[in-house]
């Protein structure tokens, strides 16, 4: 390790113990959004903990022992005077004092800007983070890239206690991620890269990650699954980190952080998962999709715990609510939802494709452009191609409409039969037609 002395770095081995005088300490209770008695890169290296958004409200846990400690301390101490300890200033997501995750994000931002602004051009900033909630994740990873650091590594590692793992359903997170970040070279000309690639390397690594995780690599005992999303995810976002702000789609249009992290987290989930995995053609379909075909089309009505489970660390349930594929269910006092069917979704879905002859607009990963609601879900063309065949209507100019997402709607309906009897007349229509020739095969 390195530490300063006499205004010079000196190198000492790991396992030899320092006695630092007190003219080499500082210490001060203050900020870090402003540390003005630190020098600019003066420091190698920055150790933190930031917090965990809304997980812990550590200024109101705080007053437990603040108000004992103030007794004695008080008219020493002019940090101790207040009755309480100050919140106006913590960095939280807390909504009954009416910090968003937006007011978390800026403060963090603020933060690691005053560490990129002291930490020295080869230093580091090593920090630990951990949620389940993927607005935190979000939150987190925009402030280090603007704040002009990414990410080179991410080491899981127990938490400093088993009995404080996070709760996360009625499962626990018992690792923490160390993230160790660098400053992103200023002059360093970061090339654009296709997403499409990023997916697959991430993939990739995350495989091999599994690999490490199930042969023993983190512990002797095997990892639940939420603490495998965890690791995984983390090690994804090494990868993305890297190329932030340069990573693209087909049309060369800048890839969201928020929409690669929904991915992410969606690709994990289909790596961790042993029941009824998707076919290989539907594995890059978009998240809304995945969950429906992984958990919601055998159902008519599910529970709202069941729902949670299939949506935790991928997106939240209003997405799903959004795109029109669940509503409230009208029974259970609200603990359920309502899977709407084909049918039920015929007259949005004509909205939203038109004149079968029309042209459509292509985005994001090949999808198509909704006149009322952004893009088309892949699973949005499977249920219009169903009201369409359960109606009698012509299946052949959709189909042909259709033709560059051949082998993802053959796979879908073929997938679909097995899950639901009733809609096997309707998929046996479409695969019978795209069976008839060339037509209807993937455009090269």
């Amino acid at each position: 390790m390195r530490y300063v002395k006499d205004g010079k770095r000196v190198s000492v081995a790991s396992s030899e113990r320092i006695h630092p005088t007190v003219d080499q300490v500082h210490l001060e209770a203050a900020s870090a959004v402003s540390l003005p008695a630190v020098e600019g890169k003066s420091i190698p290296l920055v150790i933190t903990d930031p917090p965990y958004a809304g997980n812990v409200n550590y200024a109101e846990l705080t007053d437990f022992f603040y108000v004992w400690m103030r007794l004695v301390l008080a008219n020493r101490y002019p940090a101790f005077a207040p009755e309480e300890t100050p919140k106006a200033e913590e960095i939280i997501e807390n909504p009954t004092r009416g910090k968003t995750t937006e007011d978390f994000e800026q403060g963090l931002t603020a933060v690691f800007w005053e560490c990129h602004r002291v930490v020295d051009d080869d230093g580091l900033l090593v920090f630990t983070f951990h949620h389940s909630a993927e607005r935190a994740w979000e939150a987190l990873l925009r402030s280090i890239c603007n704040a002009g650091f990414e990410i080179i590594g991410v080491y899981p590692i127990h938490s400093e206690s088993e009995a404080s793992f996070q709760l996360v359903g009625k499962e626990a997170i018992a690792y923490d991620l160390i993230h160790v970040c660098r400053k992103r070279a200023r002059q360093a000309t970061i090339e654009p890269r296709s997403w499409a690639g990023i997916r697959q390397e991430i993939r990739r690594n995350a495989r091999q990650e599994i690999e490490r995780i199930e042969g023993g690599h983190y512990g002797h005992e095997p990892l639940p699954p939420a603490d495998v999303r965890i690791v995984l995810i983390g090690k994804c976002l090494e990868l993305y980190s890297r190329h932030y702000g340069a990573v693209v789609d087909h049309e060369g249009k800048e890839v969201e952080l928020g929409t690669a992290l929904e991915e992410i987290r969606m690709m994990a989930d289909q790596l961790v998962t042993r029941e009824q995995p998707l076919p290989p053609e539907l594995q890059d379909v978009d998240p809304e999709s995945y969950i429906y075909l992984t958990a919601l089309c055998g159902q008519r009505e599910i529970k709202g715990d069941d729902v949670h489970k299939a949506t935790r660390g991928i997106m939240e349930i209003d997405v799903l609510r959004n795109a029109g594929l669940i509503i409230k269910g009208r029974t259970g006092r609200g603990r359920t939802y309502e899977v709407r069917s084909p049918r039920e979704r015929y007259n949005e879905l004509w909205e939203t494709f038109g004149d079968a002859g029309a042209p459509v607009q292509r985005t994001l990963f090949g999808e198509e452009v909704s006149r009322n609601r952004g893009r088309v879900l892949f699973i949005d063309k499977i249920h219009f191609l169903m009201s369409v065949a359960e109606g009698g209507e012509n299946l052949m100019p959709w189909l042909q409409r259709f033709r560059g997402d051949g082998p993802q709607i053959k796979a879908a309906c073929e997938y679909l039969s097995e899950r639901r009897r009733d809609w096997v007349p309707a998929l046996k229509k479409i695969l019978n037609l795209m069976d008839l020739g060339p037509l209807f095969r993937s455009e090269s």
